[in-house]
């Protein structure tokens, strides 16, 4: 029998998922034992709630916002912008330089984001076709990976599988579809929150608003190394509902929302790797490569997101004692409560 886990936020659909589990049944694993709960179905009311921020909850958001970006930019090299944020990123890649199981390079596959966009727009908005399939039996079967990579086994065998969406009542919807989902890590550290971002730009391409987000998991679960961490969540006096926060404006266009984000991808490496760049040539890359691809700064929440990933890049890199301005609104809670932000907020 499905278990339905519903929440406005990403915080409140966490914690509510957290309890599940914890009251769940508990078995032995792979990493150690877990306590879990199969046929999982989250529903997310509000996709744009999607900054996490519980007390007791060591997510680093900024972090997460990266690896979004990434994603979104079809990349699947670890090195130098996604390992900067991740260091246990290598601990998961076969050959020590990519993630052969990264989501970027397989939901571009054979075009298949801009073919979502395309069926609404030639089939109309009631089109049941708007599929982007993530498991690749070629490359993630047994006998494909023996095939393919000569190996019987991998390190990085993608969790999610696929993606549907769907119109109803004038707003775009998003089914995931995992085979299996760590809630501290995967679940509602990134997984909702890259599909969701996914979700936002789709919606703004056919011209609707975002519905609900929903999530099935077959077996969803937390490891007993990270049980800490849901129980100090779940035992706290008080936490954070979360809220809305601005709408994501991306460059319209065939793929164009992919380039914009691999050029980001760049200016963060280049601010990593190059003891030449600064905090304001950064920030000045940044607001160029929204004047380039014609994205508006102002009621744009990619601004906050991309302002923060490299503020947080050149406080870990250099210390620089500096502060940044953001609207007050959901976004700034969750950076403001952030332990791993180093930098001013004002």
């Amino acid at each position: 029998m499905n278990k339905v886990i519903k929440g406005q936020t990403l915080n409140t659909l966490t914690m509510a998922l957290m309890k599940e589990v914890m009251d769940g049944d508990v078995s032995t694993s792979r990493n150690g034992d877990v306590h879990y709960l199969n046929n999982a179905l989250l529903e997310l009311d509000n996709p744009r709630a999607r900054h996490l921020h519980l007390e007791g909850r060591k997510n680093n958001i900024f972090a997460t916002l990266a690896e979004v970006f990434w994603v979104m930019a079809g990349e699947e090299d670890i090195n130098p912008y996604l390992s900067y944020f991740l260091p246990r990123a290598v601990d998961f890649s076969d050959d020590k330089e990519t993630w052969r199981g990264a989501y970027g390079p397989r939901i571009y596959a054979n075009n298949q984001v801009q073919g979502v966009i395309d069926i609404f727009k030639k089939e109309g908005l009631d089109s049941r076709r708007a599929v982007i399939s993530i498991y690749d039996s070629m490359k993630d079967s047994p006998s494909g990976l023996k095939e393919i990579y000569r190996l019987d086994s991998s390190k990085d065998i993608p969790c999610n599988n696929m993606l549907h969406f769907y119109v109803r009542d004038g707003k775009l919807n998003c089914n995931a579809f995992s085979r299996s989902g760590d809630v501290v890590w995967g679940v509602t550290n990134i997984n909702i929150v890259e599909w969701t971002v996914l979700m936002e730009y789709i919606a703004q391409e056919i011209g609707v608003d975002v519905g609900t987000y929903s999530h099935f998991i077959t077996n969803v679960h937390i490891y007993d190394f990270t049980k800490s961490q849901v129980e100090d969540v779940l035992t706290a006096d008080t936490q954070p509902v979360g809220g809305n926060s601005k709408p994501m404006i991306f460059p319209e266009g065939n793929n164009k929302a992919r380039w914009f984000s691999k050029d980001f991808v760049t200016i963060v490496s280049d601010l990593i790797t190059d003891e030449k760049i600064s905090l304001e040539m950064a920030l000045s890359g940044v607001h160029a490569l929204f004047a380039q691809y014609g994205v508006p700064v102002q009621g744009n929440i990619i601004w906050d997101y991309m302002r923060s990933i490299i503020a947080y890049v050149e406080y870990k890199k250099n210390g620089t004692e500096f502060s940044l301005q953001f609207e007050d609104g959901d976004f700034k809670d969750a950076i403001m409560s952030s332990s791993f932000r180093k930098f001013g907020v004002i």
